[in-house]
């Protein structure tokens, strides 16, 4: 109890895992990605279109590139742009998700095209389409995408290491190093609570919804 109070009492840990701003940062990726991968896995999915198994192969390329890898390119960009150091350089980098297209489009595959042909002899269109039969369909892998993304970029350290200078911009891990001293030594007691802190949302998150999370992975649209 005596380490959990002093990283409430510590400033820099206090401001960083009891960020909302941060939660804001991880919602709104969540929500860009959404954005392009539920109408990009449909297209690739239940559409007809020339180039569609190209398409389908630079998804599965590019999820075999390592972030670490364009990190240099994408620094520089938001460095002409002046977008470093502010909340930017966290969110624009991961407003597009290959593995979510890919796994929403896996997902949309289960589902049958009859559905889809009976909604367009109804006279839906396909943004309509999209939004009255894909979406309500879709909640399991939305879901379980929207875990894993949030996940993911709650822990990220490397990018905001590089990315952000401001204290006050500080992700949860970036939070955590103030208590990690070369000289003084590392406080252990503090470091573990705070960790501890900050994993409790996303145990709680996933617990939750874990149900959806695990229907979403196993892609089986369970239409009935």
């Amino acid at each position: 109890m005596n380490n959990h109070y002093r990283i409430i009492i510590i400033f820099p840990i206090r401001e960083e895992t009891t960020n909302l701003r941060f939660i804001h940062v991880t919602g709104t990726i969540f929500i860009l990605q959404m954005t392009f991968a539920i109408p990009a896995a449909y297209a690739l999915a239940k559409l007809k279109f020339k180039a569609k198994k190209i398409f389908f192969w630079l998804v599965l390329f590019s999820l075999l590139i390592p972030p670490h890898v364009t990190a240099i390119p994408v620094y520089l960009e938001l460095f002409k742009i002046g977008a470093l150091d502010t909340y930017a350089a966290l969110i624009l980098p991961w407003s597009i998700s290959v593995f979510s297209i890919f796994l929403i489009r896996q997902f949309l595959k289960t589902i049958p095209d009859d559905l889809i042909n009976a909604a367009r002899v109804d006279g839906m269109g396909e943004i309509t389409i999209l939004f009255r039969v894909i979406i309500p369909s879709s909640l399991p892998v939305i879901t379980a995408c929207g875990i894993a993304s949030v996940i993911a970029h709650w822990n990220d350290y490397f990018w905001p290491l590089i990315a952000i200078n401001s204290t006050e911009l500080y992700t949860p891990p970036l939070g955590v190093t103030f208590f990690r001293d070369e000289v003084a030594g590392t406080d252990y007691g503090p470091l573990m609570a705070a960790a501890t802190v900050i994993i409790l949302p996303l145990v709680t998150g996933f617990l939750l919804a874990q149900d959806k999370f695990i229907k979403g992975i196993s892609t089986q649209a369970g239409i009935k």
